[in-house]
């Protein structure tokens, strides 16, 4: 029987115990050169060969896999690899965690990430019980943006050196704090504290998805995390239709008690389902900070992907700002049609699934550039949309932006959490860091540009940002990205 060495996963490590190892431990090395075999010191096996004894038939085969589970087999010299690949692969599929600990963590990671974009739809409705100047109503949704970006850079850092189930507790309980402040708030400056503090613990989305790629064997991690993504991004996608729904059934602040609900029975049903996982290596806090910049800087492949997803994301986030307020002035859309409208955009999320088969195929680089040039495409079919009055051309537009920077988002964060283990929670937080704050940026600078300029000039900044991307992809180095067999 024949295999090679990608079917066992990156972390396994085997023990070897018993006589005539040299000949198993050969043979394993040889079929499996990036795993480490070793021999564990053992009187009784030395003693026995000293005295001419015969040797026993069997090996004891202890496989330890990321370091919580074990297995021990017997297997025989003239078959040991071949019954090794046997229960490598089963013990690997007992090992991956349960489909309901997936569900149960994509659900969490979805609702952490759907509270940073209740606000985007409602931008005019929000600021105008608030009393606050329509040239600020950016600041409702970069409000919460700045806080996730301040969580990321601060709090998703201690996944590396403090307990990672508390950790996302903890967060849980504070975002459960600030959506109660986020309903009950009478003025603007106790929404924008709220949703600055909700913002920033909702960053716990960014310790569960590291915290995934370390349970998911690597095999399967590409395909697992984009249906992940997918669920995720279909939430966000459904967040503000459901925001506008709801608003316009009852109030806004329902929205923010109804997601209060929700977030306390994810929370509930995390603390008794979620498995405790400690770092192999506990850091100081000061140490992990200061760490961060010097890790990042020797990952050239994360530092182009974090360029490109922070351009991408920053007119993302300019066109879902923006688009609500479009809808209202040039095609007189009532907040259920705007929903609607977001609705159709949530299409966009049927991608993610794929972008995760386009990971696992290598493909990374040529996912990243149709990505672009569909943005780019899209942003300007949109400009033709609105001075036309075509509605279905700006529907299209949104879904393929949608699409396609949800595609890339997915590409990118695979790519970002194949980093060592051991700093990728520090790796995944400043790269998050960055494209928040490029999205914040981008809410606040596209109600701006599009108040002094119109759409045109939201639109032609969108344009540049995908020109962006695909001169940075085009340039790269042409060397694939290995697939995952």
């Amino acid at each position: 029987m024949s295999t090679h060495a990608s079917s066992l996963p990156p972390n396994i490590s085997l023990n070897l115990l018993g006589a005539e190892i040299e000949q198993l431990h050969s043979e394993c090395r040889s079929r499996y050169p990036h795993h480490d075999f070793f021999n564990p010191p053992s009187t009784s096996i030395f003693t026995r060969r000293r005295n001419g004894s015969s040797p026993p038939k069997n090996f004891k085969v202890k496989i330890q896999l990321n370091n919580s589970s074990n297995l021990s087999t017997d297997i025989s010299a003239r078959s040991g690899c071949d019954r090794l690949d046997e229960n490598v692969r089963g013990f690997e599929q007992d090992a991956a965690p349960s489909p309901f600990l997936l569900v149960v963590v994509g659900l969490s990671i979805s609702l952490f990430a759907s509270n940073l974009y209740y606000a985007q739809p409602l931008l005019t409705t929000i600021t105008s019980d608030l009393h606050l100047a329509p040239s600020w109503a950016g600041s409702i949704v970069s409000a919460g943006q700045v806080g996730y970006a301040l969580g990321l850079l601060m709090l998703v850092p201690m996944a590396d050196s403090v307990e990672n189930k508390r950790l996302v507790l903890i967060c849980w309980f504070f975002t459960l704090i600030g959506l109660i402040g986020l309903a009950t708030a009478q003025s603007a400056a106790v929404f924008l504290f709220s949703a600055a503090v909700v913002g920033f613990f909702s960053s716990g989305a960014q310790i569960l998805l590291p915290y995934l790629s370390h349970i998911i064997p690597e095999l399967r991690r590409g395909r697992v995390i984009g249906a992940i993504m997918a669920g995720v991004l279909t939430s966000v996608m459904l967040a503000r239709p459901f925001a506008l729904f709801v608003a316009s059934a009852f109030d806004w602040r329902a929205v923010y008690y109804l997601s209060g609900v929700a977030t306390f029975s994810a929370g509930a049903v995390l603390w008794r389902t979620m498995p405790a996982r400690m770092p192999n290596r506990r850091i100081r806090y000061r140490e992990t900070l200061l760490s961060m910049c010097k890790l990042f800087r020797n990952e050239a492949e994360v530092k182009r992907r974090t360029v490109y997803q922070a351009l991408l994301f920053a007119s993302f986030t300019m066109f879902w700002t923006v688009s609500p307020i479009v809808l209202t002035e040039h095609f007189a859309f009532s907040q259920t049609q705007i929903g609607l409208f977001a609705l159709a955009g949530a299409g966009g999320v049927f991608a993610a699934p794929l972008a995760g088969r386009v990971s696992d195929r290598g493909s990374t680089r040529a996912g990243t550039t149709v990505a672009s040039l569909l943005v780019v495409a899209s942003f300007s079919l949109s400009i033709w949309s609105v001075e036309t009055g075509i509605l279905l051309a700006l529907v299209s537009a949104a879904v393929v932006i949608d699409a396609s920077i949800q595609t890339a988002q997915v590409l990118s964060r695979i790519v970002v959490l194949e980093v060592n283990s051991k700093i990728r929670g520090r790796i995944n937080a400043l790269y998050m860091t960055i494209v928040y704050l490029s999205g914040a940026a981008g809410s606040i600078l596209g109600v701006s540009l599009y108040f002094s300029f119109g759409w045109t000039a939201v639109a032609i900044l969108g344009v540049v940002a995908g020109l962006g991307v695909l001169v940075g992809v085009m340039t790269e180095s042409s060397r694939p990205r290995p697939a995952l067999s």
